[in-house]
């Protein structure tokens, strides 16, 4: 509904009727939101788009019949050349998930740690694992934003290298923004103490809990740094306020 207010032409995919009903009447007095009821691996349209928002998805390619780069494949013969895709997913190395809060999709503690992913299960990645799919699939552009404490509920979302730039107390953040996961389960240590020093350490894009991952075919200026960079420290500060 977001992007359609925003005057965009949406085409919105979703596997299960019911959610697919309630998207739709959400956005019924938007013409330009067309919401189909379909597997995204199968979807086809008649057109390319300037953009597709890959939410919680990625990680079912396997479950659904299709290997990752495949799946990837897919898409982007419905994306323009000079196109961008915007994949979340959780990491499998999330911080998360060392502290005992079970996998996600499964509910399995250290299910995706220990790497016990079958043959047509749920499958998440890391970082490297993540960005090397992208990069295999000609996307020579891969920036990382983390969103915190994960895509699905973001209270904070970090810009690509922002924890690095020298005067912005992450500490301070980053100690107050677990608790807000809606996954309930007492970890084994404090992700809140943590986290600041994850951050320290320039671990942070390795062991966040989910990844938001920006990618284009060549590098341009779809996003302003600038702009970004300004609105994600403004609403980290105001975070920690």
């Amino acid at each position: 509904r977001f992007l359609g207010e925003c005057g965009a032409h949406v085409y919105a995919v979703e596997p299960n009727l019911q959610r697919a009903r309630a998207a739709a009447e959400r956005c019924r007095d938007l013409p330009h939101v067309k919401v189909f009821c379909d597997d995204i691996a199968g979807f086809t349209a008649d057109r390319q788009f300037d953009g597709i928002l890959v939410i919680g998805v990625l990680e079912y390619a396997s479950k659904y019949g299709q290997a990752p780069p495949l799946f990837i494949k897919h898409l982007q013969q419905y994306l323009q050349k000079d196109g961008f895709m915007i994949t979340a997913i959780e990491n499998q190395l999330g911080l998360k998930y060392f502290a005992g809060f079970a996998e996600d999709h499964l509910g399995i503690m250290m299910h995706g740690i220990n790497d016990n992913y079958q043959p047509g299960e749920v499958t998440t990645f890391g970082r490297k694992a993540l960005i090397d799919l992208f990069e295999s699939a000609g996307f020579t552009s891969n920036r990382l934003f983390l969103p915190f404490p994960d895509y699905k509920m973001p209270a904070m979302v970090v810009y690509p290298g922002l924890y690095e730039k020298k005067g912005i107390n992450f500490a301070n953040i980053l100690s107050n923004i677990s608790w807000q996961d809606a996954q309930t389960r007492i970890p084994l240590f404090s992700l809140d103490k943590t986290l600041p020093l994850i951050a320290e350490n320039g671990l942070l894009y390795d062991l966040a809990n989910s990844f938001c991952l920006f990618s284009e075919y060549r590098q341009q200026q779809v996003l302003d740094d600038q702009v970004l960079l300004k609105i994600t420290y403004h609403a980290s500060i105001h975070h920690a306020i």
